[in-house]
């Protein structure tokens, strides 16, 4: 966000003044105040995670543009990469390369988080076109050893015979759980299981095999919200900015199942046909 803030201002003939409360909102507020005690009139508000925020008063009555962020109370315009359809093309990523009846979700949806209620929707949006459902979910923290702990468990339990086939994580930290998890199994990805994610971190090109996940797109949202703060009559409304899908080698076509031949079953003797 920031590159792409002092991009756009750059172009445009502005300078860009910034700082950083790291959460604190005495910290928050004491930076706004210092802003306006310079002569500034135009603000980006940004958070690092995507949320529902409630602005400073004193920013409530100047021109503002949100990024990250909305405020429902509030009409300015805001600027947020769009979740949802990220999280329908992640499930049409995986019909597309054949996957069906063995899809999972990884990761935890609470309530007060706006990326993954998104996400979650999407993923569910997109498969409902297909006339499919996520064969299940698995509801864990999003960092890797939690992920890798919470599959461990189900492997352990012989999920591996309940036939999943992919899993969409709702970030690459959780992916890369599945990844560590899928290996101490002794199974590989995608070969016998195909991941998709989100965020397009570091994480996804370390990987091996290379992530394929829907890419944050922070230079956009910067650019954008300038551009939007520096236009006159710019409306309240809120602009969802595309997240792309940055295709790796994690997605492959399921490998065909192997009927199990049926046990043969010894009568009794007395019930043997003569």
């Amino acid at each position: 966000m920031r590159l792409g803030s002092i991009a756009a201002a750059t172009d445009l003939g502005h300078v860009v003044l910034m700082t950083d409360s790291e959460g604190v909102d005495d910290l928050e507020i004491s930076a706004v105040h210092a802003l306006l005690a310079r002569g500034v009139e135009k603000f980006v508000y940004a958070t690092m995670a995507t949320s529902t925020r409630s602005v400073p008063q004193a920013l409530r009555d100047r021109r503002l543009v949100l990024v990250n962020t909305v405020d429902p109370s509030l009409a300015a315009p805001a600027v947020v990469p769009d979740d949802f359809e990220a999280g329908r093309t992640a499930a049409t990523t995986l019909v597309g390369a054949g996957h069906s009846t063995g899809i999972w979700l990884v990761g935890a949806v609470p309530t007060c988080s706006v990326p993954a209620r998104q996400r979650l929707a999407g993923v569910k949006a997109g498969l409902r076109a297909a006339g499919l459902r996520l064969a299940g979910r698995v509801p864990c923290g999003w960092w890797p050893d939690e992920s890798r702990g919470a599959l461990a468990g189900l492997i352990t339990d012989g999920w591996w015979q309940r036939g999943p086939t992919a899993v969409i994580a709702l970030n690459d930290r959780l992916a890369m759980g599945v990844y560590q998890a899928v290996t101490a199994s002794g199974r590989r990805v995608p070969e016998d299981l195909s991941v998709i994610s989100f965020d397009n971190s570091d994480i996804g090109r370390w990987l091996e095999p290379g992530l394929s996940s829907l890419d944050l797109p922070y230079f956009d949202l910067g650019r954008r919200a300038v551009e939007l703060l520096l236009a006159d009559g710019a409306a309240p409304t809120v602009h969802r900015l595309r997240m792309r899908l940055r295709a790796r080698a994690s997605v492959a076509p399921p490998r065909p199942r192997t009927p199990t031949a049926p046990r043969p079953v010894r009568l009794p003797a007395a019930d043997r046909p003569s």
